[in-house]
């Protein structure tokens, strides 16, 4: 939470001692002008050279880091091995009354800063991760909450959050399929005076696409962007990872979602949420833009390669 960030920022600043952030915490506060906490990476390699070198690691609410999926020959947890733990605050515990006390310990203040600012729009061309990212994080009102589960895209995505305006970040936090959605609806619910956006992958999508229609039903302030890759890109990743080497034509068939082409305009309409299709950067910006400025559920489908 956005008291507790700050609490570690202050702690970074006295100290020098680098913070990060659980990556399936199942609520982040982001955006501008909020201490960033990098998350911890999702493929091991990178987790571990985040976290190489350290000695001790203070877990607020959190336990040791470890990687989601198991791989012969790596061990699960992250850290390196002659790493301490020390656990500051549980699960069940209140940890920004923890960082709070330990900032006080240490005499820490808030550090000065310069005014963030304000990331502007990406140049037009064929839309990608990177770019929605950009148009996102640039148009997002303050006080927004995203609900993500953009899986193979979500780090080029992710990496501009930071940059938005401040929102609440609702990830995924582990994996059940289809999170997303259902997710946006009980935001919508739980704060009707806030703007919900779904960030769901078209594959993950398709677990749970009947949560727009209870976003039609109940006129839920929602807006839906469904990257369209046409692949279970990540299964593909990990396959790969596993060392069974690219995945033949039966396994890259189980993987494609083109055959039939899902047509997430149609379908979103056939469930009573209005929606639209971007393939450049210019498109998605005036779709998005313009959900932003509206009330009400609403779906783009983001062809993205």
């Amino acid at each position: 939470l956005e008291d507790g960030l700050a609490a570690a920022g202050r702690i970074a600043a006295r100290t020098g001692a680098p913070v990060f952030a659980n990556r399936y915490a199942a609520r982040m506060s982001r955006g501008r002008g909020r201490f960033r906490a990098p998350r911890i990476a999702y493929f091991p390699e990178q987790a571990e050279a985040m976290l190489a070198g350290l000695r001790h690691l203070i877990l607020v609410e959190a336990q040791p880091p470890v990687s989601f999926f198991g791989y012969e020959g790596r061990p699960s947890c992250v850290a390196p091995p002659e790493c301490e733990f020390h656990l500051l605050a549980g699960e069940a515990q209140d940890g920004v009354a923890a960082l709070d006390a330990l900032a006080a310990e240490l005499g820490a203040e808030a550090p000065a800063t310069a005014p963030p600012e304000t990331p502007g729009l990406p140049p037009d061309g064929p839309l990608d991760a990177d770019a929605a990212g950009r148009v996102i994080a640039a148009l997002l009102p303050a006080g927004a909450v995203i609900s993500e589960e953009a899986v193979s895209s979500g780090a080029a995505i992710c990496a501009h959050l930071d940059g938005a305006a401040p929102h609440e970040h609702l990830p995924v936090t582990g994996g059940s399929i289809g999170q997303c959605l259902p997710v946006a609806v009980g935001a919508a619910i739980a704060c009707p005076g806030r703007k919900v956006i779904a960030i769901e992958a078209d594959g993950s999508g398709m677990y749970t696409l009947q949560a727009l229609w209870t976003m039609a039903r109940e006129g839920l302030d929602v807006v839906t962007v469904i990257l369209a890759n046409r692949r279970y890109r990540i299964l593909e990743v990990e396959m790969q990872r596993t060392g069974a080497g690219a995945p033949g034509p039966r396994a890259s068939q189980m993987m494609d979602l083109s055959h039939p082409v899902l047509d997430w305009v149609k379908l979103s309409e056939s469930l009573g949420v209005p929606a639209s299709r971007a393939d450049t950067t210019a498109g998605f910006a005036a779709q998005f833009g313009a959900a932003m400025a509206a009330r009400g559920p609403r779906l783009i489908e983001a062809s993205i390669p």
